[in-house]
């Protein structure tokens, strides 16, 4: 009775603890759709980011900087809508994680629907970018959901 008590405990414990790998995996990826969708904070989304991820939001602050809009303001980003679901997680191997999310960007009269897939990389190198990471993310346009 003792070893099948203590196993279970060990059950738990280990159940447990990927409980918190997924709740930080997830946190990561939620984190770049807020930066980067929500907020388009670019400076901010690279700090989550890596890789190609990384490659991507580098290109994009050269196409705003080449623009002459380096950033959004706060009353054009308020002008807009912005909402994000995840709709699932693709777990792939112990070091990779990845994150299918819906995403809904709206301003009237029209909202765009795309579904965004946020890659994560685990790290271990110590400092800032201890953790996971995100090291890739693509996007599917969905067809325009047009108002009343």
């Amino acid at each position: 009775m003792k070893t099948t008590t203590t196993s279970l405990f060990a059950a738990l414990l280990l159940a447990l603890g990927a409980c918190g790998q997924v709740g930080e995996r997830e946190s990561v990826a939620r984190e770049f759709m807020e930066v980067y969708y929500v907020r388009a904070d670019l400076p901010e989304a690279r700090k989550v980011a890596t890789g190609l991820a990384l490659q991507k939001i580098d290109r994009e602050i050269e196409l705003r900087e080449e623009a002459g809009d380096t950033q959004p303001s706060p009353e054009a980003a308020s002008e807009r809508l912005v909402t994000f679901q995840v709709l699932e997680e693709r777990s792939r191997t112990e070091g990779r994680s990845a994150f299918l999310f819906d995403l809904l960007i709206g301003s009237e009269p029209i909202s765009f629907k795309r579904r965004t897939l946020i890659t994560l990389g685990r790290t271990g190198g110590g400092g800032e970018r201890e953790g996971w990471i995100v090291v890739n993310f693509s996007e599917i346009d969905v067809a325009p959901l047009r108002g009343p």
